[in-house]
């Protein structure tokens, strides 16, 4: 392996390491806020409420495809959401 293919992945690692970082911190976040809103509130329960709060109504399939979960857990999450008020 050259230097130069050495220090390319050495960087890739290291923005592997960094993007990785950033996901933990986003999902903390999103756990806090969750938590701020009802306190058994889960992290997608809330981004799911934040898209329709920010976007309107919106279909299960649409919502499903935007967050990449089948439409049974969508209905799961808005059954908890309903369910919590």
């Amino acid at each position: 392996m050259s230097t130069a293919e050495a220090r390319r992945q050495a960087a890739v690692r290291e923005l592997e390491h960094e993007i990785g970082t950033l996901l933990r911190r986003v999902r903390r976040g999103l756990a806090e806020r969750a938590v701020e809103v009802h306190p058994e509130l889960n992290p997608t329960s809330y981004m799911l409420l934040v898209t329709l709060r920010d976007h309107g109504a919106r279909r299960a399939a649409d919502l499903a495809e935007l967050f990449a979960l089948d439409k049974g857990s969508v209905s799961r999450v808005v059954h908890q959401l309903v369910g919590l008020g």
